[in-house]
């Protein structure tokens, strides 16, 4: 997969670019995933997408592989006290819910 995110293979979704633009005026963004580190690296160098994101995390960084984990990690290390949680599985929603934040749940073409 990696490879084919180099080559050009790939592409984000319409109107994500401006979204995020829109988004980090107002609020520091990060990327919890369930995507290997190198996968997630890839991406983010490919669309340069770090000019909106502040930090991205892969699944890979806990032991327990929980995505609560994950996200209780990260609003622990930036003091975060209220967010956003934007996930397609059942595991993002559990997380946000875990972590007392709102979650929105998108229907996209790879994850239940």
């Amino acid at each position: 997969m990696i490879e084919s995110i180099l080559k050009g293979k790939g592409a984000l979704y319409p109107n994500i670019e401006e979204t995020f633009k829109q988004l980090s005026q107002q609020f520091n963004l990060y990327i919890a995933s369930n995507g290997q580190k190198e996968y997630l690296k890839a991406i983010i160098e490919y669309y340069s997408l770090e000019r909106w994101i502040q930090s991205t995390y892969s699944i890979q960084e806990i032991d327990s592989g929980n995505k609560s984990e994950l996200l209780a990690l990260i609003k622990k290390k930036y003091g975060i006290t209220e967010g956003i949680v934007v996930g397609d599985r059942l595991s993002d929603i559990k997380a946000a819910k875990d972590n007392d934040f709102i979650s929105v749940g998108c229907r996209f073409d790879f994850a239940q």
